[in-house]
């Protein structure tokens, strides 16, 4: 491999969220996925905890808060402004990878629709969606055509 196209393979990110990164509240599948992606030399760039995960909603599926919303929003928007500057450089983004439960439910499945947008608006990425399921293995099943707007 020529030193160009090494540079290149590091400068690979693989977008993830949570709770398939290594911390409180992961998943079973967080090592597993970051060892894949030491092996293939992919950069593991964790997005912000949706709002979602950080308190239960209303009875009537409303979210409790509408200020820890605006902060994830914000949140996004530095990851993908900084995402923007290094697409500029010549990095390039694999994709978005969430757990499985995202899409099962109407917040994970909205959650999933603001990133995808976010990221198109601020860097110009159409984001590839894939689940990670529950389990050792790292095995990536695309996600966009299960995915519907809550």
């Amino acid at each position: 491999m020529s030193s160009t196209q090494h540079d290149r393979a590091d400068r690979t990110i693989l977008l993830v969220g949570h709770p398939l990164t290594a911390g409180p509240g992961s998943s079973a599948t967080a090592a597993p996925l970051n060892t894949w992606a030491r092996r293939h030399r992919v950069t593991v760039r964790k997005l912000p905890v949706p709002a979602f995960a950080l308190r239960a909603q209303e009875p009537d599926g409303r979210p409790a808060h509408v200020a820890e919303r605006l902060a994830e929003l914000d949140e996004l928007e530095t990851v993908f402004g900084q995402l923007a500057e290094q697409l500029a450089r010549g990095d390039r983004v694999l994709g978005l990878v969430v757990s499985a439960e995202y899409l099962s439910s109407r917040s994970g499945r909205a959650w999933i629709d603001r990133v995808r947008a976010t990221a198109h608006g601020i860097a110009g990425l159409d984001l590839a969606v894939w689940t990670q399921p529950n389990s050792g293995a790292v095995r990536l099943e695309p996600a966009l055509e299960s995915i519907r707007s809550a």
